[in-house]
Order: C-alpha cells, then structure tokens, then sequence
C-alpha cells in the first residue's frame, strides 16, 4: 500500500482468506498487475471490514494497469473495483507524486483481457459501498466535470458465476466493453443504477453502457455443467437517471425456460413492484438461436429505444420496445410475440413517450386508490405504490 510504479506479475494465490491482489489505501496509481492467478479466494471476518465480500482483485484506485489475469472458484467476487470517496494518502509519496485524494473521480488507465469463472457472487463488479456514492470518472481530482472523466473495462470474459459483470452505481462515459459473459445464474451483464451529470441522463457521447460484447444463455444442452441458461442476459439500470446504452451487442441461446427465466434481455434491475418508466437505447443488435428476447413486469415500465432497426428486426430507426398499453394508437403499434416472455410487448413507431408521475395529491382520502386514465385511445389504471424511485406514495 502507498506505492506507485510497482509490477505484480505471475503470481498464484490458492486458498487465501481476504483479498488477494489488491490496492489498499486508494492513493497508489501508475501500478501494473498481470498475469496473477487467484484461486478459491474466501472471505475473512478478521481483517478488513471489505474482507468480508473478498475479491480475487480489489481494485480502490482504477488509475493502474489491470491486465492478463485470471480468477477462478471464489466465494465472492473475481474483480471488484471499489474506488474510495477519499484515499488515505501517505506522506512518504515519491518525489513528483502527488497523491490523488478522491479515487471515486479517476478514470480506467488500463483494464484489459480479465477473466473470472465459478464465483459465488459476481466475476466484475463496480461499486463504492458508501451510500450514496457512485464511481463517477472525472478530469479533476475531487470535483465533477463536463465532460467526463472515462472508464473502459475492456475484454472481460465472465462464466459459471452468480452473476457475470455488474455495473451496480456509476455515473457518465463508463463502459464494459468487448465482455463475453455465459452459463451465469442471475445475470450475464448488469448495470443496477446509473445518475448523470446531464438532466435525464446522458445517451450519446458520454453515455455509459456496454459495447461490443457477447452474452450467452447457455453454452451445450448436453453437457449438464454448460446446460444451464443465464436468467437474464443484460439487465438495465432503474433509478436516479437509468439511463444505459447497449452498443454492439450479440445474445446467443436465449430459446427455452420456464417464466422470465432465460431471457435476453430485463428492464430496470431490482426496481420495485409497479415502477421504474426508465428508457434504454440500443443500436448493433444481433440475434442468434434467441427467440425469448425480452421480459416486462407491467404496462408502463420502461422504453427501449431502437436507434437502427437491429433490436426490433425493422431494419430502420424510429421503433420502440414498450410493454402493451391500450392508451397507444393501434395504427402506429403491432404486438411484438419474441418480446412478450412475461407481459405482451409491442412495437411503436412515431411515439414520443415521457414518463409521468405525481404525489401528494389532495384530498388524502385518494391515496391508496388506483389512478384511473383514459384516452381517445384507450383507458388503464396505474397502481398506487408507497415505494418508487421517482414520486413515492404516489403514481407513475
């Protein structure tokens, strides 16, 4: 710890309680690790309080070269980048240092061709364990910028975990790119909440998603230890902005299960009952053998927005994925079969859909009663929830 400059490379740690290759105080930058080899990594209750969720790789500062390594059969996580609000700076730094104090503001230096199988819970995960916090790349120490800072982790492959590369809470211009992810549980790739520099989120130069990668349900059918099908291939964001883009994307063996169960893709990640109406863009989609593309839990829970015609299939912009509403006009929707796992989805094109939600609303005697909605359309009714991201005790 407190060390900048330092090589780690072709290293074994087999068994090891606690973290295994990591960077302690959040200051130290300029470090290269490769070639390392992490194996049965368990967690300890008598070390660090971050021991207790031991990663393989644990990563508190993401200005250093991760590269070339492996983590195999862990209780917990194969590579956790868990940037600190503030590091613990040390006053022995080498001359012409100067220490960073806010790590949760630096951007990626290096991240490339990391690889994590049979992890208990995540192969990749991004989250700074302080409430409220989130990893938020920058072009100064401590402070927001526009633009953004940047973090590319690229060429992650991720198998046999509970889930395969989270994105849990981050900001604008972050990105899992060329990531492979198969046979996971849970998940394949996820991003659980995204917030924005930018009012309702970013969604082009600086967007934060996942590009050019891979996700496959299940690897071989015949093979019991391959058979398994991820329960969702990406799953996107659902609070404060959610705001995600999925660039380049192929999803391979997405065809049988029982419910949501092996589905392609999932809309707001963890959100709850009867809410989220966040919007997620896609563009360079491709389809292979997966005809169960997508899973909705109500009529009004999301929008996903086809920049390019490869998500619907139509071959040109201007479509979107919704759930079914009667309040759409027939004449510019169709039902839309392969993205109806759970609830009826449709494609739209020409609408323009906002999300809408109120609150406080007098007299009080109204609270708890369904919100009636009617159109020259159509007519539904909205549920009330005292739980929302937007708007509780309300409606959405």
């Amino acid at each position: 710890h407190g060390t900048h400059q330092v090589l780690v490379e072709w290293n074994v740690g087999y068994n090891a309680m606690g973290h295994n290759f990591f960077i302690e105080d959040g200051c130290e930058e300029n470090n290269v690790f490769q070639y390392n080899l992490a194996i049965k990594t368990k967690p300890s209750n008598s070390l660090l309080n971050s021991d207790q969720k031991a990663a393989a790789f644990w990563i508190t500062n993401p200005w250093n070269t991760i590269q070339h390594n492996r983590a195999a059969g862990g209780a917990q996580t194969g590579f956790w980048v868990n940037p600190f609000e503030q590091a613990f700076p040390h006053s022995g730094a080498q001359p012409g240092y100067k220490d960073t104090l806010c790590p949760v503001t630096r951007g990626v230096l290096k991240w490339y061709n990391n690889t994590a199988h049979d992890m208990g819970f995540y192969g990749f995960w991004v989250m700074t364990m302080i409430p409220n916090s989130a990893y938020r790349p920058s072009t100064q120490d401590c402070h927001s910028t526009w633009p953004p800072g940047e973090a590319i982790f690229e060429r992650g492959i991720f198998w046999n975990c509970l889930r395969g590369a989270e994105l849990a809470r981050v900001a604008d211009n972050i990105w899992m790119k060329d990531f492979i992810a198969a046979n996971n549980i849970l998940g394949g790739l996820s991003i659980l909440e995204t917030l924005s520099g930018r009012y309702g989120g970013e969604y082009n130069q600086y967007a934060t998603g996942i590009k050019d990668s891979t996700v496959i349900g299940y690897i071989d059918k015949s093979i019991p230890e391959l058979s398994l099908c991820t329960r969702f291939g990406i799953e996107t964001p659902w609070e404060p902005d959610a705001m995600c883009a999925i660039e380049g994307v192929k999803f391979h063996n997405f065809d049988t299960g029982n419910g949501s169960h092996c589905t392609a893709i999932d809309a707001c990640y963890h959100s709850y009952p009867f809410d989220c109406g966040r919007t997620s863009h896609f563009e360079r989609i491709e389809w292979f053998n997966s005809p169960r593309k997508f899973s909705a839990d109500w009529e009004h829970e999301t929008v996903l927005i086809d920049r390019d015609g490869s998500l619907t299939g139509k071959g040109i912009a201007g479509w979107s994925v919704v759930p079914t509403s009667s309040l759409y006009p027939t004449s510019m929707c169709e039902p839309a079969p392969e993205f109806s796992v759970n609830f009826p989805c449709s494609f739209c094109q020409g609408i323009e859909f906002m999300r809408y939600g109120m609150n406080n609303i007098l007299p009080s005697a109204l609270q708890g009663l369904d919100l009636a909605i009617e159109n020259r359309y159509g007519s539904t009714s909205i549920p009330f929830q005292t739980s929302r991201s937007t708007h509780p005790t309300g409606w959405m």
